[in-house]
């Protein structure tokens, strides 16, 4: 079920740092499951192939950063939720919640989410446009809590990688030329 986020972390190092026992750290960390990695797949193809290379732990790394909060606490969706201050204004029979988002700072930058919480106690969580079902929430662990996802916080741009540039062919072709004027 977490087999991809687990193998992108220890192929990359990322993992070393859940077995440091010797701090009081406790890492709320959204861990998307297997599917969210097949779905991530089918939307943005070339950059899930690029994440999951070994030839571009940067960016894995710094993908996992994103899902990774360290402090003093752990915190719970309902945590998370009450940090928001949703506010409910009532038309008639019509009710109507304003989602405000709450920032939360990760291990690589800050993310700003809105967590919504439905009638049978399950969450979305609203990032940048997207609704990001929380599959499993509130799996506490030793040091901290995992809140199971079912898309990664992960976006086209994130991953870049260019082709060569022209200016890298500069000294191959300025070898071969020269080669070439002293064979002749």
């Amino acid at each position: 079920m977490l087999n991809d986020t687990y193998h992108l972390g220890q192929n990359c190092g990322f993992n070393r740092q859940f077995n440091d026992t010797t701090t009081n750290q406790k890492y709320t960390f959204f861990v998307p499951r297997d599917r969210a990695w097949q779905q991530a797949r089918v939307t943005m193809p070339s950059a899930i192939k690029k994440l999951f290379m070994l030839d571009f732990c940067y960016y894995a790394v710094q993908v996992l950063e994103r899902h990774l909060i360290v402090g003093d606490v752990a915190l719970t969706m309902e945590r998370i939720k009450a940090m928001a201050n949703d506010t409910s204004i009532s038309y008639g029979k019509e009710i109507y919640t304003n989602k405000k988002e709450t920032e939360l700072g990760t291990v690589r930058d800050s993310l700003k989410i809105a967590v919504e919480e439905r009638i049978n106690s399950t969450f979305i969580i609203h990032w940048k446009g997207k609704k990001i079902h929380v599959f499993r929430p509130n799996v506490e662990c030793t040091n901290g809590v995992i809140h199971v996802i079912n898309y990664p916080f992960l976006e086209e741009g994130d991953i870049r990688i260019s082709a060569s540039s022209p200016l890298s062919l500069t000294p191959h072709l300025l070898m071969l030329t020269l080669a070439k004027w002293l064979l002749l």
